[in-house]
């Protein structure tokens, strides 16, 4: 059981099941993980500006290196 179906979040489950129709196109692609940080922020409000801000940083050093 995850917190989607345990808090019965409509908002979770359309996030989780946009991931992994994502993921069967495309099972070896990162870019899910991209995509939930985003739907993250966007969609279901978790995330802080500042929060997103950071991980995008990251993300963009990770990919210079």
């Amino acid at each position: 059981m995850d917190l989607r179906d345990f808090h019965n979040d409509e908002k979770a489950r359309k996030i989780l099941d946009d991931l992994n129709a994502e993921k069967e196109d495309a099972p070896v692609s990162p870019s899910w993980e991209s995509s939930l940080i985003e739907k993250s922020f966007k969609e279901a409000k978790l995330l802080e500006n500042e929060t997103i801000r950071f991980i995008q940083t990251v993300l963009e050093i990770q990919e210079a290196i």
